[in-house]
């Protein structure tokens, strides 16, 4: 599941608005990816 969040950054000295919108994946499923990617290449191995 992918969050999706959306904020502004105001910059007061140079009198700017910046806008973000930017998509959030958890950091739990990259890790999930990964552990299996390892468990594969040691089945390999084996």
């Amino acid at each position: 599941m992918n969050y999706y969040v959306e904020y502004f950054h105001i910059d007061k000295q140079n009198e700017l608005v910046e806008y973000y919108n930017k998509t959030i994946v958890p950091l739990q499923n990259e890790l999930n990816k990964e552990k299996e990617n390892f468990d594969n290449r040691v089945n390999n191995l084996v």
